[in-house]
């Protein structure tokens, strides 16, 4: 489907549309803009998409392309995503593919899609712990004190295409939007069972007449 300026300034607003249509030797007319809005979400936690997406495409894309074969990932930041959620190292990354005559179709497709991250994001509060305190951060405590914090999750693709009235194309420019958080360290059961786990067993002193000598110790499956 493609979307008119008048089209696109209802979807938009006007304000994401003040400096449209800079394009050397072209009129309002002249162009149509198609939008193409990805079918999931990236959770973004307390992250700007906006900007994070907007300033990869800023330093992927040179005066006439993108770099597609390089990705610009973010620093870790920490990150929850649930209410009383694990403190996550996460790291965002942001692929960009695209092809124009110049900047200013470059700047204003980049300025159609970090609109569109804006107006599509979906935002929620959870609620967090604010002391440094596992049982608080995981479990909620009556005694804990918390507060609400708002995050956000960001559409993981779009590709917005520049055409001519007459069907040629003019310029395109897409992005891909993930996460990758650090995993848990998850629990090496065979390997710990193998070590001194009996002899720190075996140290527990009996409690009256219990007292066992033998151990025979494994791994739930």
């Amino acid at each position: 489907m493609l979307l008119s300026a008048s089209h696109l300034s209802l979807l938009l607003g006007a304000s994401a549309l003040a400096n449209a249509f800079v394009i050397p030797g072209l009129q309002k007319r002249d162009v149509t803009a198609q939008l193409t809005v990805g079918s999931s979400r990236t959770p973004m936690s307390g992250l700007d998409g906006q900007k994070i997406v907007g300033d990869a495409l800023r330093k992927l894309c040179s005066n006439t392309g993108c770099d597609s074969g390089t990705p610009e990932t973010t620093q870790e930041y920490v990150a929850q995503f649930e209410s009383y959620g694990d403190h996550k190292g996460c790291k965002w990354t942001v692929t960009a593919s695209g092809n124009y005559d110049n900047t200013n179709e470059r700047d204003y497709m980049i300025n159609l899609l970090t609109a569109s991250v804006s107006s599509t994001a979906e935002v929620k509060d959870i609620t967090v712990s604010i002391e440094d305190n596992p049982l608080c951060t995981h479990q909620g405590q009556p005694s804990c004190q918390e507060k609400k914090i708002p995050i956000s999750s960001a559409v993981n693709f779009q590709q917005v295409v520049l055409n001519l009235n007459g069907g040629a194309n003019k310029g395109e420019l897409s992005y891909h939007l993930s996460v990758e958080c650090e995993k848990d360290g998850g629990f090496d059961c065979p390997k710990v069972i193998s070590g001194n786990l009996k002899d720190a067993l075996s140290a527990v002193p009996a409690v009256g007449p219990i007292f066992a000598q033998i151990f025979d110790i494994s791994c739930a499956a």
